[in-house]
């Protein structure tokens, strides 16, 4: 069939396709398309209008609207997403740290003869938490073990807390913390998660949570004291079976005061800390914890086995003596 121009003028066009108006009511013209329900006109060109060679398609027709084109499509808004800005934990220098200790201890230091103390009451409470060992209320070993006595915390800045290497994903423990001033010091002048400590005496424990309080008081005016504080632990309990919260699954770092320690006593706590403390990666004593440490102590099991030997040796300063060794264990 041929397309005449007459017939050209009459088709109908549909611009449905084009997204533009519906065929219904669209008519064509030679002057262009009008939409009878919008009263809108659409100019239709063709690039050569007298070929008829191809059947009559709208391929090759460009549609423009006489009218005013249609507003845009508003943007949707974009919400801006508030970045919380993490307070950066504030890490003290050696100076800073010892000043705070000074004055956090002031009472404690004041009347430190009371630490030293150990009465028959003291035995008698201590000895119904220390159920991971059995001991007598009168048996001199138990009495030994609650004997008090200090690192120097200069000793603690300068040789002990480079020992123990603490970032920011670790959890230090002190088992036999005293009054707690190395588990303060280590929330002081490091960046580790969390600083626990563990003590038999509950006197020394109260007397810790008061220098705690201090500490709490002392920082009231900065924005560091919250994170600070919440750092620190010292609670009253027996580490071969240690309280809820300070349990030793999460412990990571471990320093022990085990001058005092007898044979059998350091026996029950290195078991616990191996079948307690999967993370542990660094253990600090004063003490070795095997002295006759040999290949048989594998064979027989012996939890000395899971760490490096020999450990390494420093010198420290402490309240009881001029200085002692310290011995740094890396777990294998």
């Amino acid at each position: 069939m041929k397309y005449t121009e007459t017939t050209r003028k009459r088709k109908k066009v549909s611009v449905e396709s084009f997204g533009l108006c519906s065929s219904t009511g669209t008519t064509t013209s030679s002057t262009g398309t009008l939409n009878k329900k919008s009263g809108r006109m659409f100019q239709v060109k063709k690039d050569d209008p007298f070929s008829f060679e191809e059947p009559l398609s709208l391929q090759g027709y460009r549609i423009s609207s006489s009218s005013s084109p249609s507003p845009e499509k508003p943007k949707p808004k974009t919400i801006k997403k508030l970045k919380h800005k993490k307070s950066a934990l504030k890490i003290y220098t050696r100076e800073e740290s010892l000043a705070i200790l000074r004055h956090c201890f002031a009472q404690v230091d004041a009347q430190e003869s009371r630490m030293y103390k150990i009465s028959a009451q003291h035995v008698a409470q201590a000895s119904k938490l220390c159920t991971g060992v059995k001991f007598s209320a009168q048996h001199g070993e138990f009495r030994r073990t609650l004997t008090y006595g200090e690192v120097t915390p200069e000793s603690v800045s300068d040789t002990i807390l480079p020992l123990l290497e603490l970032g920011p994903e670790d959890v230090f423990y002190d088992v036999g913390c005293g009054t707690g001033k190395i588990v303060i010091q280590a929330a002081l002048e490091t960046s580790c998660r969390a600083t626990k400590g563990i003590e038999l005496v509950i006197d020394r424990v109260e007397e810790g949570k008061l220098a705690l309080d201090c500490l709490a008081k002392k920082m009231g005016k900065t924005k560091n004291s919250p994170r600070l504080c919440d750092r620190i632990t010292i609670v009253e309990g027996d580490a071969c079976d240690p309280p809820a919260s300070a349990n030793l699954n999460d412990a990571t770092v471990i320093f022990i005061n085990n001058v005092c320690f007898g044979p059998e006593l350091m026996r029950q706590v290195m078991s616990t800390l191996v079948h307690r403390c999967p993370h542990l990666r660094r253990l600090v004593t004063l003490r070795k914890i095997c002295t006759r440490h040999r290949a048989r102590c594998s064979l027989q099991g012996l939890s000395c086995a899971g760490f490096h030997d020999p450990p390494a040796e420093t010198s420290i300063h402490v309240t009881w003596a001029y200085a002692t060794s310290a011995y740094l264990y890396l777990k294998k």
